[in-house]
């Protein structure tokens, strides 16, 4: 609370702080902060399904129950231990409280919304109870248009990001349900142990797969095999010489395979090979790869299939 006002004080006024809360112990501290001579504006407690204080808020009826699993799931809290010592704070003045802290609760789904409003607007990868403190802000402002609001992120994105395993499950579906429909082949999934951690969006990852797999099932003969696998792998970084951990995504299928010459060209914007099975999506491919700071690599040759392996950075 402290770092922030100090960054924002000069330029702004009115600070309100939004904060993840399930046991309410960052709302508490933000709270004694401001008793000890923070100028803190205001204070926004923001509830996944777990809304306790939110109802309490409207209601005047402080109401306990069982918690409900959310995807920002430290905040699945049904009883607030740190409420009480709030209520303290305030002396248990109803109204005093109410004028000092405002409180809204979200769904998962509007959570996962905001995620991706947050990376689509900034590039921020947000974990889901930053999201949630983000939709608390933005509930407050469109009733107070002249305050600053700050949202806390409370938990590492890290945390959340076990998603290439999901990510293949979900183009793994779309084929079944889409492609496999038009144009039947043998899909085979092959994942190895548990996979790293990776820095990554979800949606950007799915486009890539769902992208380099038309193009396996362009390449591949009706009723003919693709497998899409991933394993954790170390690779050597030459700039450092240290060995960095990568989670590998492969494409495989035993179509017609590509010549040298189409190898060289097929990353290029306007280049277009749709007769040999390989198209117009590659170039965005790469752009992804990139974006995640990856790496991609291909095995191919003329009648031996192609094998195009996508290495995504781990988090330590």
């Amino acid at each position: 609370f402290m770092f922030a006002y100090k960054q924002l004080h000069n330029t702004y006024k009115d600070i309100v702080f939004s904060a993840p809360s399930g046991n309410f112990g960052n709302v508490c501290a933000g709270m004694i902060a401001q008793q000890l001579g923070l100028p803190i504006k205001h204070f926004i407690a923001s509830n996944n399904e777990n809304n306790v204080v939110t109802r309490y808020l409207k209601t005047e009826l402080y109401s306990t129950k069982p918690s409900v699993q959310t995807i920002s799931n430290a905040m699945d809290v049904g009883d607030p231990s740190n409420f009480v010592r709030i209520q303290e704070i305030y002396k248990n003045d109803f109204k005093l409280l109410k004028d000092n802290l405002s409180s809204y609760s979200f769904s998962d789904e509007e959570t996962r919304a905001a995620m991706k409003e947050i990376y689509g607007n900034y590039n921020y990868v947000a974990d889901p109870h930053g999201a949630v403190g983000y939709l608390g802000a933005k509930a407050y402002l469109k009733s107070n248009p002249k305050a600053h609001c700050v949202f806390l992120e409370t938990a590492h994105p890290s945390k959340f990001l076990d998603v290439v395993e999901d990510v293949i499950k979900e183009v793994e579906l779309y084929y079944k349900t889409d492609l496999a429909v038009d144009k039947p082949r043998k899909l085979r999934i092959q994942i190895k142990g548990e996979l790293y951690s990776v820095f990554a969006n979800h949606g950007s990852l799915v486009k890539m797969l769902k992208h380099l797999l038309h193009n396996a099932v362009d390449a591949t003969q009706e009723n003919g095999t693709i497998l899409i696998s991933s394993k954790n792998v170390v690779l050597l970084n030459k700039k450092t010489g240290l060995n960095t951990k990568h989670v590998l995504i492969a494409v495989e299928d035993h179509g017609h395979g590509m010549d040298t010459e189409t190898q060289h060209k097929i990353f290029e914007p306007f280049f277009s090979t749709r007769f040999a099975g390989r198209g117009m999506s590659l170039p965005q491919v790469l752009k992804t790869i990139k974006k995640h700071n990856g790496q991609i690599r291909i095995k191919t040759g003329v009648g031996k299939g192609s094998i195009f392996k996508v290495y995504l950075p781990a988090l330590d």
